[in-house]
């Protein structure tokens, strides 16, 4: 009799620690957007916290450009952006699938690259601009001039080197699937 309270015990147990597994990987599962591109072979995943830049049709027609945070994942469209500022300050659009024209996923690497590139950038110029005044070469308007035309080219140099722009056209044969990891 005592065994046999064992051995149920033993299998409670067991059937309780596999359906507590499963369900922590169920709810760890990370949702993520694979866009595939069949002919030539590509596959890009985008996960939640990755920053897309899309383009796509507006519920009246119109085409619009949103970059933000992929922060939801369903079955026929995805969020970009976080709505919990409130109603006031709506920072987060909901895209069907098949609204998407062009896509780009912007990766934490190229984000903290761009940054970096800023900053160097902005204290370069500082640097070059204060050696540059020291010289008192410059009247007011030449130096307000060369600012303008220093930081505005590094600005421009750096969009160039690092565009954010959807890359990725639909027409060229891109699909996109959801799929939960």
């Amino acid at each position: 009799m005592r065994s046999r309270k064992l051995y149920f015990k033993s299998r409670l147990i067991i059937y309780t620690l596999f359906w507590l597994l499963v369900s922590t990987t169920t709810a760890l599962a990370q949702e993520h957007i694979i866009f595939i591109q069949q002919q030539k072979g590509k596959v890009i995943q985008a996960k939640l916290g990755d920053q897309l830049s899309i383009k796509y049709r507006g519920y009246l027609g119109q085409t619009e450009t949103f970059k933000q945070t992929l922060t939801e994942i369903n079955d026929s469209s995805f969020t970009l952006g976080y709505s919990f500022l409130g109603p006031e300050i709506t920072t987060y659009k909901e895209i069907k699938y098949a609204d998407v024209i062009s896509f780009r996923r912007i990766g934490l690497g190229r984000v903290i690259l761009k940054t970096t590139l800023s900053l160097g950038t902005a204290f370069g110029v500082i640097w070059f601009l204060d050696r540059t005044y020291k010289n008192n070469d410059y009247s007011l308007g030449g130096r307000i001039g060369v600012s303008v035309g220093v930081g505005v080219g590094m600005n421009l140099l750096i969009n160039a080197l690092l565009p954010e722009k959807p890359k990725y056209n639909v027409k060229d044969g891109w699909q996109i699937y959801p799929i939960k990891k």
